[in-house]
């Protein structure tokens, strides 16, 4: 399984938490059309390709002050449209 991108959440105190998002279980093909357990497909945004919706759930309680993505050496990058981040209730 490919790791396309690496999401590192930097808070606050230096903590920090890495998760890989990987090919076939966030991201897929252009073309295709299939479900993945980590993600799914945002239907109606696009007419060709395709756009998926990824949770990444936050297991810190500390204050998020910054989210990086990088494609560290793995010569394929996914594109991201948005970050949306949600409060806990």
């Amino acid at each position: 399984m490919n790791r396309f991108t690496l999401l590192t959440m930097h808070f606050k105190g230096g903590a920090k938490d890495e998760v890989f998002l990987k090919d076939g279980v966030h991201f897929l093909d252009y073309p295709s059309n299939g479900d993945l357990p980590g993600s799914k497909r945002a239907d109606g945004v696009m007419r060709q390709g395709q756009i998926r919706v990824i949770t990444v759930p936050v297991m810190n309680d500390a204050i998020l002050e910054r989210i990086v993505l990088s494609s560290p050496g793995y010569g394929t990058a996914a594109a991201t449209a948005a970050i949306r981040v949600e409060l806990a209730r």
